[in-house]
């Protein structure tokens, strides 16, 4: 198809709202623009279908001062899987983003006192820097992402937590994802042992299985737990069940899974770190 020929056909719906385009133009955040319809500006819809009240497709042309100039096209869940832009004139394209940029506001943001003692500044995920950080900012421990690194059955070696002086390995976090069941293994060296390392990493894993379970169809989270402590580890702090004690006949652990919500998410209480 043409955009030659899709800009002469005519078209379904018309629209002059321009957050339509936010995902669209990359130059400029159209979220900041307070008139965001403007007579100067029209999009013009030949394909707009919604399926089961999530997912749809749509293909519209966009049009400044009675001028084609780009066509786009989207898909999927609230048309956000899939989009692409196609520019079929740049001179008039300019000329749109020069006329947006009028629209946006003059005043700038509000400014903050940097005397301000602001209470969120030293939180990162909940977690307190002091707890990773010395008052300088020197780090207690340095974060290292390890790859590919097949250790403890078919776990990898996910992260690692290294004391920043020292250089010594602190704990370590192996993890595995398999015909899509999800598992852990949290490692901390006694003489790190009581700093709310353990936390960390098995927060740290729960997250990592939120990012990753969309790629299976049915993913399922179950951790072995070896012994007491980590039964009551991944039991009242992170509100983890038992699905399967032990059963007495050889079977030493205790098979755990966690609480989820309906799109089989993990949830996550937020736990800080205990400063060292």
């Amino acid at each position: 198809m043409k955009p030659a020929e899709l800009y002469k056909s005519p078209s379904v719906k018309t629209e002059t709202e321009l957050h339509v385009l936010s995902k669209y133009i990359h130059e400029i955040s159209l979220e900041w623009i307070k008139t965001p319809k403007t007579s100067e500006v029209e999009i013009r819809y030949y394909i707009d279908e919604c399926f089961d009240g999530e997912r749809g497709l749509a293909m519209f042309s966009v049009w400044f001062k009675v001028k084609p100039f780009m066509v786009c096209h989207e898909a999927g869940r609230g048309n956000r899987d899939y989009y692409n832009r196609y520019v079929t004139d740049a001179q008039v394209f300019s000329d749109f983003l020069a006329y947006v940029v009028t629209l946006l506001p003059k005043e700038g943001p509000e400014a903050i006192n940097p005397e301000q003692d602001l209470s969120q500044l030293d939180q990162f995920y909940g977690w307190p820097t002091p707890a990773l950080y010395d008052p300088s900012l020197k780090p207690k421990f340095k974060l290292s992402g390890r790859e590919n690194i097949n250790i403890l059955r078919d776990r990898e070696l996910a992260l690692v937590l290294v004391r920043g002086d020292a250089g010594y390995p602190a704990a370590g976090l192996c993890t595995s994802w398999h015909a899509g069941r999800f598992t852990f293994d949290v490692v901390v060296f006694s003489p790190d042992r009581h700093r709310g390392l353990a936390k960390f990493l098995v927060q740290y894993a729960m997250r990592q299985f939120n990012e990753d379970q969309e790629a299976f169809p049915s993913p399922l989270f179950v951790v072995h737990a070896v012994n007491p402590k980590m039964k009551m580890l991944l039991g009242e702090p992170f509100g983890f069940s038992v699905a399967m004690p032990p059963n007495g006949q050889g079977t030493t652990t205790w098979e755990m899974i966690p609480t989820m919500d309906d799109d089989c998410r993990v949830i996550i209480p937020l736990h800080e770190l205990v400063r060292a």
